[in-house]
């Protein structure tokens, strides 16, 4: 495989004396360090400044290329940022020496914004040259949506345009620098990563050979809104005061794990299959003028609407609800003064869904839920991950790798069954969309943190590489929980060790379920029954 890598030939004579012959080794093998990073590092700085044009006569241009010394997690690299044409912000890093051949391209969260080279280093570290960029907007946070008002291409390259020509970019960098294009490539992402990753499969199906999708997926962006103010509002009485509290949707969840934690052969605090959990929240209503710590009528009401999801009053059902053992995510995201969603689900009303956006002063109690999702056509179309159609995609041979949690909070792992449900009758079946796109439903909620606080955690890239590059489809996966959960900014390499694992568990392809057996190891499938839908 290519690589830019300087060879220094170091004469040995054995007959001097070991000490000078060893302080002779290491100071060449600095010296050549130094040249190796000197000779590639030049090539890297010649990369800013240029220009070239992209597919559809978009023209592009290198601002920074710095060379980035090794680090003990990092190989040397260049670091490339430009911005394509009207104003894509992308940043392309490149391993000066030992390239494996591969690229990646990285999501962003929110409504982006930002440039987040952090993200990557894993796959970096590895040997990926790799990518990401802003989605072709600059914003303080990935909460903020002003950038969208009476900026129709902004919102263009943010619904599907700035993945693709970051793609086109990082290609041409990547064939300029090395001498020739990648052998496999590949995209990654989550919540509105993970609609990117779709977008691309849909619309552009020739940009990248696999594709992972982790952790929450914004399918349908108008109709989440919806969804996220039908939480923040189900909570609230006539009087404007909260209806069910911290305590009881602990004691609601103790009540769903008491009802179905054992479906799955484990009483282990984890629902692994929320779809078959018939818990009704009738169950905890009180039955006596004297009883204690019950539900009365109106929790009862919250609690059964939480897990309904919103409709309109033709009976229309908008957006699935909470998925039952999600609970104890309800509080910090939905309820309370600050709930965690308000400040996003605003930016989104204020300046992006609308035809006319209308502004600061618009609040969430102003939208109306009884509207027709239609309204919103004109910015849903730009931004849709709706879509089931892959031909081109999987035509091509492109694998699709999706890991998703039941317990998201704003992306409930009802939505994405239904979505692969939905995908398996317009393909023909579950076994032929098995072929391109794998879908795993894991306990907990992944978010964009690659497994904490609740999901495993698994080695998409390995696991991908494996498909498209050796033909080897998934079946059974193994999610590792580790004893130190890191941050979005520290990611975690692999391959892991055993120091750094507190348990493993497997999981088969949706909607396949494993049934633990009560006797082995839950850390071996061999312990469990599979059962196939």
């Amino acid at each position: 495989m290519p690589t830019r890598k300087t060879q220094v030939s170091i004469q040995q004579c054995l007959c001097w004396p070991k000490v000078i012959f060893l302080s002779v080794f290491l100071a060449t093998l600095i010296m050549s360090s130094h040249f190796v990073f000197s000779a590639e590092g030049d090539a890297c700085r010649a990369l800013g400044g240029q220009s070239f044009v992209l597919e559809g006569d978009v023209p592009a241009v290198i601002g920074r290329a710095q060379p980035v010394e090794a680090s003990n997690t990092l190989p040397a690299h260049c670091a490339v940022e430009g911005f394509a044409a009207p104003q894509v912000g992308f940043e392309v890093r490149l391993p000066l020496v030992n390239w494996n051949g591969r690229y990646l391209q990285q999501g962003c969260r929110g409504m982006c914004g930002l440039l987040n080279p952090k993200a990557t280093d894993d796959a970096l570290a590895r040997g990926y040259a790799v990518a990401g960029s802003d989605m072709g907007h600059k914003a303080f946070s990935s909460q903020s949506g002003i950038w969208a008002v009476n900026n129709p291409q902004g919102k263009i390259d943010f619904g599907y345009r700035a993945t693709h020509v970051t793609a086109l970019a990082a290609d041409t960098l990547i064939s300029t620098f090395y001498g020739v294009t990648a052998k496999t490539k590949y995209f990654r992402g989550c919540g509105t990563g993970g609609r990117q990753a779709l977008v691309e499969a849909q619309r552009y199906p020739d940009d990248f050979d696999g594709i992972i999708v982790n952790g929450g997926v914004v399918f349908n962006f108008t109709r989440l809104n919806y969804l996220m103010t039908w939480n923040m509002r189900t909570n609230i009485n006539a009087t404007g005061k909260h209806i069910l509290s911290r305590a009881d949707v602990e004691k609601l969840h103790h009540a769903v794990l008491g009802a179905c934690d054992g479906l799955d052969g484990l009483n282990d605090g984890i629902l692994s299959d929320p779809e078959h959990c018939d818990f009704d929240p009738t169950e905890l209503a009180c039955s006596g003028s004297k009883e204690k710590n019950c539900f009365s009528p109106e929790k009862v009401e919250t609690a059964r609407k939480m897990y309904a999801g919103p409709s309109r009053d033709n009976g229309e059902q908008i957006y699935p609800g909470m998925m039952r053992g999600s609970e104890l995510t309800w509080a910090s995201a939905y309820f309370g003064g600050k709930p965690g969603y308000a400040n996003f689900v605003a930016e989104m009303m204020r300046y992006f869904i609308f035809p006319a956006a209308p502004g600061p002063s618009y609040e969430i109690a102003d939208f109306d839920l009884n509207r027709s999702p239609a309204f919103f056509d004109e910015s849903e179309n730009l931004v849709s991950a709706d879509s089931t159609d892959y031909s081109g995609f999987q035509a091509r041979g492109g694998k699709i790798l999706m890991t998703h949690g039941w317990n998201e909070t704003a992306m409930p792992g009802s939505y994405p069954a239904q979505y692969y449900q939905r995908l398996a009758r317009e393909v023909g079946s579950i076994e032929e969309t098995r072929k391109f796109f794998r879908l795993y439903m894991i306990p907990g909620e992944k978010r964009c943190l690659f497994g904490p606080p609740e999901g495993p955690y698994f080695d998409h890239l390995s696991i991908l590489e494996h498909w498209v590059e050796g033909g080897k489809a998934p079946d059974i996966l193994t999610g590792y929980a580790l004893k130190e959960k890191p941050q979005y900014r520290d990611q975690v390499h692999y391959p892991l060790q055993a120091s750094q694992i507190e348990y493993e568990r497997p999981f088969a392809p949706y909607p396949d379920t494993l049934i633990y057996d009560s006797q082995g190891d839950p850390a071996d499938v061999s312990s469990y029954l599979r059962n196939a839908h």
